[in-house]
């Protein structure tokens, strides 16, 4: 063979190599298609059907609010489940000193005669350091937590490991249905209200 042959022969693989590299490249590398710039319309990502909750938390004497977007979409009981668990880790981050440390909620349930469960461990209530304000405070807020967010419940119940507990800290009774502790409170200010 003679030299020129060699060479075209040489220079013919050569460039099919780099042809081959290129489509290679192309197809299997980039998906044989050029990439486009991700283009994002307004307000998509952005929670479009969201309720709003409130979750209540003891601040001294008083309570406060805070608000957390979560989606409607959500069954009564995954909204009880969101508030106390959001309601634990708040008021523990924010160190009100009024919720038990180490508190952590076990369970919850809705009965059917619209009844909420909350079973806390056992922590709630071995923990709880406060005075008869504090444990007032403690309660009232997780009533209005479930209360003011949930539609249709009449009650909220708190329980320590499955079983109801006579009182969290001692000075209230914690083992019937928190709404008649906080609807006698609700007549007394009207009444006193009314007296003025």
């Amino acid at each position: 063979m003679k030299k020129g042959s060699l060479l075209i022969i040489l220079l013919v693989i050569v460039l099919l190599s780099g042809i081959g590299l290129g489509v290679f490249y192309f197809y299997y590398m980039n998906n044989g298609t050029e990439q486009e710039p991700i283009k994002q319309e307004i307000g998509e990502g952005i929670l479009k059907n969201y309720a709003i909750l409130k979750i209540f938390y003891p601040a001294g004497d008083r309570l406060e609010i805070y608000e957390k977007k979560v989606s409607s979409n959500l069954s009564r009981l995954d909204m009880a489940d969101i508030l106390i668990k959001d309601y634990l880790a708040f008021s523990g981050k924010i160190d009100t000193g009024v919720i038990p440390e180490g508190s952590k909620l076990n369970s919850i349930f809705v009965t059917p005669d619209n009844v909420v469960y909350i079973d806390f461990n056992r922590t709630f209530k071995r923990n709880f350091r406060g005075d008869a304000t504090d444990e007032f405070m403690l309660l009232k807020s997780i009533y209005y937590t479930i209360m003011s967010n949930l539609e249709d419940i009449k009650d909220v119940v708190i329980l320590i490991d499955g079983k109801l507990a006579e009182t969290v800290g001692g000075h209230f009774f914690a083992n019937i249905p928190l709404g008649s502790l906080f609807t006698q409170e609700s007549s007394q200010e009207a009444q006193t209200d009314s007296e003025l």
